[in-house]
């Protein structure tokens, strides 16, 4: 799956959106490598969530905090399948 991610994060760097959508959804495969994020503190921490989710389905990626350092170094799947082709992540400062 060929996939496409675009973030802004506010001047604080306190508060950020990040948009992942599929570009090909060849051989009906998701995502599996997750995508580093960029503009955060390496010491703060990060509550990340899934925003887009209709009423009655469940996020695709949970809620979660995470360290600004590992969200640049090691990132996070956005999960973007076939039946799933887009995911919007919320990212505030914990």
């Amino acid at each position: 799956m060929m996939l496409a991610s675009v973030m802004f994060v506010n001047k604080n760097g306190n508060e950020g959106v990040v948009f992942s959508y599929s570009v090909n959804s060849r051989y009906e495969a998701g995502t599996h490598l997750p995508i580093k994020l960029k503009g955060l503190q390496a010491n703060q921490n990060y509550k990340i969530e899934e925003i887009n989710v209709y009423p009655d389905k469940k996020p695709v990626v949970e809620t979660a905090v995470y360290s600004g350092d590992f969200l640049m170094q090691v990132g996070i799947n956005p999960n973007v399948t076939p039946s799933n082709s887009s995911v919007v992540l919320k990212i505030t400062k914990a």
